[in-house]
Parts: C-alpha cells; sequence; structure tokens
C-alpha cells in the first residue's frame, strides 16, 4: 500500500475487509464496482476473497475491463485466470513455507538467531505461464 500510495497518478480507495468471506467479498466487490465503474484495478488479498472478488467481477460484467489479482491458486482461481477474468494470481509456494518453517523452529530451538522476515517466495501466475511446471509446482 505504502509504495501504490508514492505513485501520484493513482487514487487509491480505503481497503475492505471481508473476513476472509467469500460472500462478503462478493457483495462488497459488487457494491465498489457499482459506486466507482471507472477502477482500473483490484487485488484480492487471500483465497475467499479472492474467489468472490472475481465472481462479481465476471457477474457484472467486468472481466477484462479492470486489472483483477488474486492471492492463492485453488482451482477456482485457476478457473478466472484461464478465462481472463483475473490477469493473474500471486500464489506461495507451500513447501517452501512448511521447508522454511520447520528449520526457523530447529534454529530456535539451538538459540540461534532468526531472521525477522523469512522470504518463501512466490510465482505470480498468468494465462501464459498457468500450465508451466514453475506455476504447477505451488498450484492446488
Amino acid at each position: 500500500m505504502d509504495e501504490v500510495k508514492k505513485q501520484q497518478d493513482i487514487k487509491l480507495m480505503e481497503p475492505l475487509y471481508s473476513q476472509s468471506d467469500m460472500v462478503t467479498a462478493l457483495n462488497q466487490t459488487i457494491d465498489v464496482l457499482t459506486s466507482n465503474p471507472d477502477l482500473t484495478a483490484i487485488f484480492g488479498a487471500n483465497e475467499p476473497t479472492a474467489v468472490g472478488m472475481a465472481r462479481a467481477i465476471k457477474e457484472r460484467g467486468f472481466a477484462g475491463k479492470l486489472v483483477a489479482v488474486g492471492f492463492d491458486g485453488n482451482q477456482d482461481l485457476q478457473n478466472f485466470v484461464r478465462d481472463g477474468t483475473l490477469e493473474g494470481i500471486v500464489v506461495q509456494s507451500s513447501y517452501q513455507m512448511g521447508y522454511k518453517g520447520v528449520n526457523t523452529i530447529n534454529k530456535i530451538i539451538k538459540g540461534e538467531k532468526v531472521d525477522k522476515f523469512i522470504d518463501t517466495g512466490v510465482v505470480f501466475v498468468t494465462k501464459d505461464n498457468i500450465d508451466s511446471e514453475e506455476a504447477k509446482a505451488v498450484l492446488y
């Protein structure tokens, strides 16, 4: 959010919180699309929110008319990428989260210093790379 706010030509709306509820996200997105027909981009920050957001975009005919990005990689979100409702999805590597998590716990047990931030990596999955090995490794 801080980086986007630095852009002078972008008007940023306040975030909406769906409490990770798909129906809430769907209804919030319908409201946002209705009251902001000139909206150019939208982001759903977790799986249920992204699914609700994408359903609203598709149902209201906004697919392809704004940049929409979701977070997570379930089958519904993959389908929204394939049909063009979502520009892409940001997907974490579950393997890396587990692997680095266990290694971090091991370091803590041994009394070793651990980093405050541990990057587990992400893949930005789009229509162009959704069938790649890199994307398949993080999708579910």
